[in-house]
């Protein structure tokens, strides 16, 4: 089964900003994601170190707001890198 990106996105998202792990949410979030988006062929979430900020200032709105659509939007337009299907 190919999960598409957005569906990747949003788990990711989603564990991010509910803290569900104990320490290190946000990088064992992007990694479940990329293991999933490697197997699945949809490339990998590389978030680039010249908009590290940007990243980081949508994160917090996200999880403020618990509106995605920025973040979401921002992460599929440029963190995401070798999409295949």
């Amino acid at each position: 089964m190919c999960l598409p990106p957005l569906c990747l996105l949003n788990i990711m998202l989603y564990c991010m900003r509910r803290q569900v792990f104990l320490n290190g949410n946000k990088r064992i979030a992007i990694l479940a994601a990329n293991i999933e988006m490697i197997v699945n062929g949809a490339g990998v979430i590389i978030i680039p170190v010249r908009i590290i900020c940007d990243f980081t200032q949508l994160l917090i709105r996200f999880y403020e707001s618990g509106v995605d659509k920025d973040i979401k939007g921002f992460v599929y337009n440029y963190c995401i890198d070798g999409i295949d299907c």
